[in-house]
């Protein structure tokens, strides 16, 4: 096949069940796995490869992202998240675009689709300034 698996988990508040997730992950066919504790831009987040036995820190600063206070992120409910993402697609909160194209960013350049973070988050961010990842969310929600 020649293609590498590598899974990317979100560690945020995981304490008690990250273990238990790591352990029932198929290593027959997984190479690689990567925890990522919530990469927001609220200050420096850690990456660890546990198959490379390395962390990695980063933080928004390092790539022109403002760093914000997670009170400005947290919902209280389904309908708040989705009223954040629409603000997000109709470009009017900016705060939540530079954390979701962190996030992006850093999922563009683990998976080789992006020569860096920083030029990750770039593509992550036009794509939703263009509309392009409105309009890809929009063809799931109809044909799933």
């Amino acid at each position: 096949l020649g293609k590498k698996i590598i899974v990317v988990l979100p560690a945020y508040n995981a304490e008690t069940t990250l273990e238990k997730t790591v352990s029932e992950i198929d290593r027959t066919i997984v190479d690689e796995i990567i925890l990522v504790d919530d990469i927001l831009t609220t200050g420096t987040s850690i990456i660890e490869s546990l198959e490379y036995l390395k962390e990695y820190k980063i933080n928004p600063a390092q790539f022109g992202l403002k760093i914000i206070s997670i009170e400005k992120l947290i919902v209280n409910s389904p309908h708040q998240s989705a009223l954040k993402i629409i603000e997000l697609f109709e470009g009017v909160n900016y705060e939540l675009l530079d954390c979701v194209a962190l996030n992006a960013g850093l999922g563009l350049y683990i998976s080789g689709q992006s020569k860096d973070i920083k030029s990750g988050i770039e593509i992550s961010k036009n794509n939703i300034k263009n509309g392009n990842a409105a309009k890809l969310i929009n063809n799931l929600s109809v044909n799933y």
